[in-house]
């Protein structure tokens, strides 16, 4: 993550007031050259996308109930992620699709103690000409970053 990382969000439940206190400064800092960022980028994705992830606030406080990777075409070797997510009263699923690189993040511990926790926040970051990047950071500080060239939701019922 660029603008909202792991120690900021540590900082702002820090029990010193003062490193309170500079981070939620720096946080806000960082959500204003991100909003810069984002609103460039957001054009780039599907309007259905956008609606549903700014009306659910980017999914904070969401659940991952599963995450599957695809091998969708044996010849190119083409990689498609699933995310689906919920917040106990709706679930989507997101589709990334034409991967370029995907990552997972974490520390060994707080998977196993949190599993991924709560969706905290995610970033949308232009990655080159054709790819965007999306890094969600979770409640654990596990981290999942995706470079593809297409996503889409869909509303499960």
């Amino acid at each position: 993550m660029k603008y909202f990382t792991n120690k900021l969000w540590q900082q702002l439940n820090d029990e010193n007031n003062d490193i309170r206190i500079e981070a939620e400064k720096q946080w806000n800092d960082n959500a204003n050259l991100y909003s810069k960022v984002y609103n460039e980028v957001k054009s780039k994705l599907p309007k259905k996308f956008i609606i549903i992830y700014e009306k659910e606030h980017g999914f904070h406080d969401w659940q991952i109930k599963n995450i599957n990777i695809i091998q969708s075409d044996t010849k190119t070797k083409t990689i498609n992620i699933e995310i689906a997510i919920t917040n106990s009263s709706k679930s989507y699923i997101i589709s990334y699709k034409k991967i370029k690189i995907v990552k997972i993040g974490y520390q060994y511990d707080n998977l196993i103690e949190r599993g991924f926790d709560d969706w905290g926040y995610s970033e949308f970051l232009p990655f080159d000409d054709e790819s965007i990047s999306n890094e969600i950071l979770f409640a654990s500080g596990v981290s999942i970053f995706i470079c593809f060239k297409k996503i889409y939701i869909k509303r499960l019922k």
